[in-house]
């Protein structure tokens, strides 16, 4: 998995764009406290990739994956590292 992008808001929160297995999803870091969750929390069960999403999510595994390379990208990004 990658970071295809990122987006900062009001230097508190960067959004990062992570290329997953199963598509593009956004996952926000909260700079101040190191944390990183899932952009994405509302889903439609009748919607059949918004249930793919959900199941990708809610597997503890592709969180602490993507939220590591997250974490990890903020990081290099703030130490101005050209990521």
């Amino acid at each position: 998995m990658t970071i295809v992008k990122h987006e900062v808001f009001n230097n508190e929160y960067i959004s990062v764009l992570i290329d997953t297995t199963i598509g593009k999803l956004w996952m926000d870091v909260n700079v101040k406290e190191e944390t990183a969750d899932w952009n994405q929390y509302i889903f439609f069960l009748n919607n059949s990739n918004d249930i793919e999403v959900k199941n990708f999510q809610e597997d503890s595994e592709n969180y602490c994956e993507c939220s590591s390379i997250a974490l990890d990208y903020v990081e290099q990004l703030l130490k101005g590292v050209n990521v």
